[in-house]
């Protein structure tokens, strides 16, 4: 797409966005205006741009545009109830719910598109071994009760000590890539059991490769914190650094912040979309360096 048609297809897909962010005019958007975009919205115009440019077709077969695709980031980034949201969007909650979730939905299967395990060598050199880095990131969610009314502890999240669901993400060593993305899971499940149980581990192995990953992951594919020389040591800790740093990055929308009031599978959708859209935005704002 050229250039010119691409801030074309950007200043018309970001006007929508701007009255919400109470912008009057995206090409002197100063840093202040940026700060209020990106607390309305948690992505940059671009970024916004890029992920409705991805959905944007299979949301006109669907009867939905650009204004239902603001409710949605909108949404995901305040995770205000539904009435406050539809308040402030000036619409009811019932159109407002139904059109969020269909477009978080059209996010999520997306995401594939850039997040992907066989992007995990690029910028690798040949033969090496150690690709990914590996974590269980945890999610509150409200308390899921048992038949007989007492809490099912199969959802504690030890990191929390709280309900919760966890996803297992690898990111790449060598570059700003998401590759991994797996869940959701309760959090009473360990993480090296769903490292063991439901697929990395397997794909490590089939490829002849190892992760780093902290102490709790006792594993042969696995480098873990206090492993190899001192360099070595230093360099683990910097990878998982960027780890760490992109779990934060998920939980700029406070949907993945607050505790979950939604269904769960409604949740893994949310979290597919949020970490789409984070991937697009390491374009902008990219994670620390990569490699040593």
């Amino acid at each position: 797409m050229p250039l010119d048609t691409k801030a074309h297809v950007l200043i018309g897909t970001a006007t929508i966005g701007m009255s919400y962010a109470h912008i009057k005019n995206i090409d002197c958007m100063s840093d202040y205006k940026l700060r209020e975009w990106k607390a309305a919205f948690g992505v940059r115009p671009i970024v916004c741009c890029e992920a409705w440019a991805m959905i944007s077709r299979k949301a006109s077969q669907r009867k939905l545009c650009v204004v239902h695709f603001y409710w949605a980031l909108y949404w995901m980034r305040t995770y205000q109830t539904e009435t406050e949201a539809a308040r402030t969007l000036s619409t009811n909650p019932k159109t407002m719910r139904e059109n969020v979730r269909e477009i978080v939905r059209l996010l999520s299967g997306a995401m594939n598109k850039v997040i992907n395990w066989n992007r995990r060598k690029i910028g690798a050199m040949k033969g090496e071994k150690f690709t990914v880095t590996v974590d269980g990131t945890h999610f509150l969610i409200e308390e899921v009760y048992n038949d007989d009314g007492t809490i099912n502890k199969g959802y504690w999240s030890f990191k929390y000590n709280h309900p919760g669901l966890t996803y297992e993400i690898a990111v790449s060593i060598y570059s700003d890539q998401i590759v991994w993305v797996n869940g959701p899971f309760r959090a009473g499940m360990s993480d090296l059991k769903i490292f063991k149980e439901k697929g990395l581990s397997n794909l490590l192995i089939q490829s002849n490769e190892r992760a780093v990953a902290d102490g709790t992951y006792k594993h042969f594919s696995v480098s873990q914190r206090g492993d190899g020389s001192h360099e070595w040591k230093h360099a683990k800790n910097r990878y998982r650094a960027r780890q760490e740093s992109v779990n934060r990055r998920l939980k700029v929308f406070k949907c993945l912040q607050d505790r979950w009031r939604h269904d769960h599978d409604f949740h893994g959708d949310v979290v597919r979309a949020v970490a789409l859209l984070t991937q697009l935005s390491f374009g902008q704002n990219p994670l620390m360096e990569s490699i040593v």
